[in-house]
């Protein structure tokens, strides 16, 4: 009995053809954008994870162009090619901002309710730069 409704259902999906989409020019460059767009995010969390926050790199790079604006007159030659890098590392870390979406800082609950904890600050200076960096 199956086998006759097997046979049945061959008959009709036969008599109805193939419905699968065809494969446009425009469906593959939307998989393409679609898998970059995703390698791009990808790339962009693990950077936000493990690397350096956006504004801290901002406000780097726009370090670097001021000591290379005044190192313009020592050393001349690098203080072209440290304003580039401020340059590069300027645009970089404004994409990053605008990839990152923002900061989404989470404040911490606890039965519903926002808690507050204390910050722990490091007593003396290159402590706290290491960890700012």
């Amino acid at each position: 009995m199956s086998n006759r409704f097997e046979r049945e259902i061959d008959e009709l999906l036969a008599k109805l053809g193939d419905f699968t989409p065809r494969d446009t020019v425009s469906r593959r460059i939307g998989r393409v954008v679609i898998y970059w767009q995703y390698r791009w995010q990808g790339f962009i969390s693990k950077i936000s994870r493990f690397w350096i926050a956006p504004e801290k790199l901002m406000l780097s790079s726009l370090l670097i162009i001021v000591a290379s604006y005044f190192l313009r007159f020592a050393l001349p030659g690098i203080a072209r090619y440290a304003g580039v890098l401020g340059v590069i590392l300027f645009f970089a870390s404004f994409l990053l901002a605008l990839s990152s979406g923002g900061r989404r800082d989470k404040q911490m609950r606890w039965r519903g309710h926002p808690i507050d904890l204390p910050r722990n600050r490091p007593a003396w200076l290159p402590v706290w730069l290491r960890r700012w960096f």
